[in-house]
C-alpha cells in the first residue's frame, strides 16, 4: 500500500515538469488595408517577416515588422512593429495592420493567460489622435486578415492610446489579461489601427503591439487529481493505524 501511495505522488510531480506537447513552426502574414486597398505584404517563417518600404491607399510605411517570442513552455508572443505616415487624403480611412501567426503549441497547460501591451510614438508634429490595437487567440488556428470572429476565438478587447502633445509625443496601455481554455495548436491574430487626419502629412507614426498567451498559474487537472488520489489513500493510512 505504502509503494503504491508513493508511486502515485511521484506521477503526480512527474506530471508538473514533464512538457505534455512539442513546439511547431510558426508561419506568419502580415495585411495592410485602407478601405478597398489592401496589400499582403508577407507570408513566411518560422523567423517572422520583414516588409520593404511601400505604400497603401493613402498611407506609405518605413518598415512594418512580424515576429515571435518564443519563451517555452512558459509564453509564446506575437510582435508587431510599424513606422508609417500619410502621404495623400483621398481617404477617411484608418490603416489597419494585421499580424497573423497559426501553429502554436506552446505553452503547456489546460489553461492560458492572453495579454496585450500597446505603445505608439509620434514625431515630427503635436497632433493627437488615438491608436487602437486588439489581440486575438483562436483555438481553430486559422490565420485571418479581418477581425476573427466565431466560436474558439478569444479576445480581451481593444486598447488605445493617443501620444502626448509634444514632439515627439508618445503613450502605451496594457490590456486586461484573460484567461482562456488551452489547446494542442492555436494562432494569435493582432490588429493596429490607425487614422491621421487627413490634413496631417507630416506626422511620422512608430508603433509597437504585442499579444501574449503564457501558462496559467496552478497545475492541470490530471495533476490535481492524481494529487487528490494520494492525499486520499494517505488519510485511509492513518486512520487504519488509529
Amino acid at each position: 500500500m505504502k509503494r503504491a501511495l508513493i508511486a502515485g505522488l511521484v506521477l503526480a510531480v512527474s506530471c508538473l515538469a514533464l512538457p505534455s506537447r512539442a513546439g511547431a513552426t510558426q508561419i506568419f502574414q502580415i495585411t495592410l488595408k485602407q478601405g478597398a486597398n489592401t496589400f499582403a505584404a508577407c507570408i513566411g517563417g518560422p523567423t517572422g517577416c520583414n516588409v520593404a518600404a511601400n505604400t497603401v491607399g493613402d498611407y506609405a510605411w518605413q518598415t512594418v515588422t512580424g515576429a515571435f517570442l518564443d519563451s517555452s513552455p512558459q509564453s509564446q508572443a506575437a510582435i508587431t512593429g510599424i513606422q508609417v505616415k500619410r502621404i495623400a487624403a483621398t481617404s477617411a480611412d484608418p490603416l489597419e495592420v494585421y499580424l497573423s501567426v497559426v501553429d502554436y503549441t506552446m505553452p503547456l497547460g489546460a489553461m492560458y493567460s492572453f495579454a496585450t501591451t500597446h505603445s505608439a510614438s509620434r514625431s515630427q508634429t503635436t497632433n493627437q489622435f488615438p491608436v487602437d490595437f486588439q489581440g486575438w487567440i483562436d483555438f481553430n488556428n486559422a490565420g485571418w486578415t479581418t477581425n476573427p470572429f466565431g466560436l474558439g476565438v478569444f479576445t480581451n478587447g481593444q486598447i488605445t492610446c493617443t501620444p502626448t502633445a509634444t514632439d515627439p509625443g508618445s503613450c502605451s496601455v496594457d490590456g486586461v489579461p484573460i484567461t482562456v481554455p488551452g489547446s494542442v495548436m492555436f494562432s494569435m491574430t493582432t490588429k493596429t489601427t490607425v487614422n491621421i487626419p487627413q490634413n496631417d502629412l507630416t506626422s511620422l507614426m512608430t508603433l509597437g503591439d504585442q499579444a501574449n498567451v503564457s501558462a496559467a498559474q496552478g497545475p492541470e487537472p490530471v495533476t490535481l487529481s492524481l494529487f487528490g488520489l494520494g492525499l486520499l489513500g494517505l488519510a485511509a493510512r492513518r486512520r487504519n493505524r488509529k
